[in-house]
Formats: structure tokens, C-alpha cells, sequence
């Protein structure tokens, strides 16, 4: 997965937590932690539809329309954030949700993990 040009945490490691929301560095914590999970999203949806073939056609179909969606929010976001000057790289993310889905065995195991992420 391209995770460019976030910065991700060590392993084992967690995040900074996120700094007050009412400050400015605490709305580009949110942000970029959406903005983190979007791309995660893009990538998960695109494995997935790729690598399982125990689920129904229509899922994949739909797990395929859902990465353009999933590439919107993530555009709509780093807009944003440019708008504000907020950097995506200023401070690190985890892999935490990948990690979880890659692990995944069955199409209907990563559909509970995908469906609990959200």
C-alpha cells in the first residue's frame, strides 16, 4: 500500500493522541486521520476485490464501486486541509486498520472488519 505522504508510527506503536478540537493542530488531527482512513479504505476495497472469490459476484461489483467514493472523501478531505494549511505528514498515523484487514482470511471476515471500521 502507498502511503505516501503520510507518516505512519512505528511498529507497535500508537499515534499521538490528538491535540483539543477546538485548536487548530487538533482539526488537522481529525482531519488527517479521516483523510488516513479513506486511503486505507481505497486499498482495502481494491485488495479485497482482488483477493476473495468465496463471496457473491454482486459483492465484488460493489466493493468496486465503492473505491471511487472511497477516493472522493479522501480528495475532499486533503483539500480541505490544503485550504487550511494542514499537513499530512506533520504528525504520524497508524496502520492499525490495514493490519486488521489484512489479515483477513474469508471475504466474510474482512466484510465484519470493513463493516466495524466504518
Amino acid at each position: 500500500m502507498n502511503i505516501e505522504p503520510f507518516t505512519i508510527c512505528p511498529p507497535g506503536e500508537k499515534p499521538p493522541k490528538p491535540r483539543p478540537v477546538d485548536t487548530p493542530g487538533g482539526l488537522a488531527d481529525r482531519l488527517r486521520s479521516a483523510a488516513f482512513a479513506e486511503k486505507q479504505a481505497i486499498h482495502a476495497f481494491s485488495w479485497a476485490c482482488a483477493r476473495f472469490r468465496d463471496v457473491p459476484q454482486g459483492l465484488l461489483d460493489d466493493w468496486a464501486r465503492l473505491i471511487p467514493e472511497e477516493e472522493k472523501h479522501y480528495r475532499l478531505i486533503v483539500g480541505r486541509m490544503d485550504e487550511l494549511g494542514f499537513s499530512l505528514s506533520e504528525r504520524p498515523v497508524s496502520l492499525r486498520l490495514w493490519e486488521s484487514l489484512e489479515v483477513c482470511e474469508t471475504g466474510r471476515e474482512f466484510c465484519l472488519r470493513i463493516a466495524g471500521a466504518e
